[in-house]
């Protein structure tokens, strides 16, 4: 699985939402000007509860912390 994915938390305007982005899109030359890609924007999260952004957030970091690193050495990559 290759997720394609970002969370942000910040200050836009005077509020601080919670934001996902997510699609096909890569961040090449081509991918941005030229292919048709998609690129989600996820309508902003607020206040005490934003569960897609928890849901996304939580995805990353089991990944992050308990996912294999893919190389030529390691290939089929499997825990």
């Amino acid at each position: 699985m290759r997720d394609k994915f970002f969370v942000a938390y910040g200050k836009c305007g005077i509020a601080y939402p919670y934001r996902v982005y997510t699609g096909s899109q890569n961040w090449t030359q081509d991918a941005l000007n030229e292919n048709d890609e998609i690129f989600v924007k996820m309508a902003p999260e607020s206040g005490a509860a934003h569960p897609l952004y928890d849901a996304y957030y939580t995805h990353f970091n089991d990944a992050n912390n308990f996912g294999v690193t893919c190389s030529r050495s390691s290939f089929p990559c499997r825990s």
